[in-house]
C-alpha cells in the first residue's frame, strides 16, 4: 500500500495535550539526567588488551560505529580457549550461538582502511535501533548485542531480541561474560557445567565481573526521559528549562492502537486514512525538533521501529519506514549523534528480516 504524504490535518485524538497525566517532563519526576551516577563500565576493572588487537577495534569503531569495551577482546580470547580453530562457533553445542560482527573482524584481524559506517547494515535486524550491536546470534533471529546511547560511549548493557516476536529489547546484564554466565547458569546439563566454570575461572583469571548488580533495570529507567516501545526507554541530554524532550501527546497504548490500525488495514484507502493520525504525530514531533525538542522525534521513531505484534507480518509494517528514517535521522542529527542518523538511513533503505553478513567467509 502506498505511503501517505505527511498531512497537517489534526485529528483530535492526537491533538497535543499539555496537561498529560501520563507523560511528564523529565524535572517532574527524577533529577536531570546528567546529575546522574556514572555508569560503570568493564574497562574500569579489565586489564589492557594486546597491542596486537588494537587495529582491528580501530576497524570496529570505523565500521560499527562501536567503541568496543576491553571485555570484546576477551570474550573473545576466552572463546579462543574452548576451540583454537574455530572460535566463533564455540558456543554453538552448548548455546546455540554464533559470535558474529564485531567478533568476525577480531577473528580475521582486520587491520585495513574501514569507511565510516561501512558494516553497520552486517547482522542489523527487522527491528533492531541504532543503539544495538549484534554480537551473538542463534535460532530464528534471535540474537544478542550491545547497547549504548550514544556511539562515543562504551556499552553499558547487554540485551537479548527476538524479531520473530517484535521488537521488544530485554536488559540481560551489564557485560557480556554476565549474559553468557546467566545462560549457562540455566542450563540443567553437565557439558553446560563445564563451560560455566571454565567461564568463571577465566574471568577470575583476567580480573573480570561476572555478576549482575540487580540495579541494572532500574538504573536504567532513572536516567531515561520517556519509555519506548522497545521497552529502553530515551536518554536524551537535557539542557535549561527541559529543553531537549517534551512528551508525546499520545500513550504507548493509545500509539500501539494506531499503529496496528495502519498495519492490519484491508485497502489502501483505509490505511491512508488511517495512517493520518500516525502522520500528525510525526507533524507535531516537527514542530518539536523546530524548538529544540529532538527527544520526541527519537522517541517516535524508535516506537514505530519497534512496533509489531506476533499476529501482523513484518511486511505490514514497512508502510513506517519512510517516516522512521526521517524521524530519527533528524532527531540523532540534533542530538549530536550523527553516526546513529547514517545507521538508521541504511536500515530504513534496505530494511530485512534476514539481515546481510559481513563482507567474507570468516569460517
Amino acid at each position: 500500500m502506498a505511503d501517505s504524504k505527511l498531512t497537517d490535518s489534526s485529528p483530535s485524538s492526537v491533538m497535543p495535550d499539555t496537561h498529560s497525566a501520563r507523560r511528564k517532563r523529565k524535572s517532574d519526576v527524577t533529577a536531570d539526567n546528567r546529575a546522574k551516577p556514572k555508569v560503570p563500565h568493564l574497562d574500569e576493572s579489565t586489564e589492557p588488551v594486546p597491542s596486537s588487537f588494537l587495529p582491528s577495534l580501530m576497524a570496529i569503531k570505523q565500521g560499527f560505529y562501536l567503541d568496543s569495551p576491553n571485555e570484546l577482546v576477551k570474550f573473545y580470547q576466552f572463546c579462543t580457549t574452548l576451540d583454537a580453530k574455530k572460535p566463533l562457533g564455540a558456543l554453538m553445542d552448548i548455546l546455540q550461538l554464533r559470535l558474529v560482527g564485531p567478533f568476525e573482524v577480531l577473528h580475521l584481524g582486520i587491520s585495513s582502511t574501514v569507511e565510516p559506517g561501512q558494516y553497520v547494515r552486517c547482522h542489523r535486524y527487522f527491528h533492531d535501533p541504532p543503539e544495538l550491536v549484534t554480537l551473538l546470534t542463534g535460532p530464528n533471529n534471535l540474537h544478542y548485542g550491545y547497547f549504548r546511547d550514544t556511539p562515543t560511549e562504551k556499552p553499558a548493557v547487554v540485551v537479548k531480541t527476538d524479531p520473530s516476536i517484535g521488537g521488544e529489547l530485554n536488559l540481560v546484564a551489564p557485560t557480556l561474560f554476565a549474559a553468557v554466565k546467566s545462560l549457562l547458569s540455566k542450563k540443567p546439563t553437565a557439558s553446560a557445567e563445564v563451560l560455566l566454570k571454565k567461564l568463571c575461572n577465566f574471568a577470575k583469571q583476567n580480573n573480570i565481573i561476572l555478576d549482575a548488580t540487580g540495579r541494572e533495570k532500574s538504573e536504567r529507567r532513572a536516567r531515561c526521559v520517556c519509555p519506548t516501545l522497545n521497552g529502553m526507554g530515551l536518554v536524551v541530554k537535557l539542557r535549561g528549562g527541559d529543553i531537549g524532550y517534551r512528551p508525546l501527546s499520545v500513550s504507548d497504548s493509545k500509539l500501539s492502537a494506531l499503529l496496528k490500525a495502519v498495519a492490519t488495514a484491508q485497502t489502501e484507502e483505509s490505511q491512508l486514512a488511517k495512517l493520518e493520525a500516525v502522520d500528525q504525530l510525526v507533524t507535531y514531533a516537527q514542530f518539536a525538533c523546530d524548538e529544540g525538542d529532538y527527544g520526541q522525534s527519537l522517541e517516535l521513531g524508535l516506537s514505530l521501529l519497534a512496533f509489531r505484534t506476533k499476529d501482523i507480518k513484518p511486511n505490514q509494517v514497512t508502510v513506517f519506514n519512510s517516516r522512521i528514517k526521517h524521524l530519527l535521522s533528524v532527531g540523532y542529527e540534533l542530538a549530536g549523534r550523527p553516526e546513529f542518523s547514517h545507521v538508521v538511513r541504511e536500515h530504513m533503505n534496505d530494511r530485512r528480516v534476514d539481515p546481510i553478513g559481513m563482507p567474507w567467509n570468516s569460517e
